[in-house]
């Protein structure tokens, strides 16, 4: 990302045992930079509408009254769960093929696997 957005990297520096990248850059043209920043934009409004999509769809889908099943619990399946509101009242089933995973909690969703 920064290598697009700037002309030259300066320094790296890396923080909270190398989870955190830290660069001092040199900005970029003028040009390239608005341009940029019209993508980030576009990508933005993009990522919102879907996410407004994808949530509106799981409302319908819970109005519709058919029983819906979430598949995995984890990872993936949980960051939906959580990005898109498919909380446990509404969607309380959720499988997994890990049979480990059996009998454990979705993370933040609180869905029993």
């Amino acid at each position: 990302m920064l290598g697009r957005c700037t002309s030259r990297v300066m320094q790296i520096e890396y923080g909270y045992d190398g989870e955190v990248v830290i660069r001092l850059v040199e900005v970029g043209n003028g040009d390239q930079a608005v341009s940029l920043a019209k993508q980030a934009i576009a990508f933005r409004s993009a990522a919102s509408l879907a996410k407004d999509t994808i949530s509106r769809q799981l409302d319908e889908l819970h109005r519709s009254g058919k029983r819906v099943a979430i598949w995995g619990g984890t990872g993936k399946s949980a960051a939906f769960i959580n990005s898109y509101g498919a909380d446990a009242k509404r969607f309380p089933v959720v499988v997994d093929s890990d049979v480990d995973k059996a009998g454990t909690y979705v993370p933040d969703g609180g869905q029993l696997i």
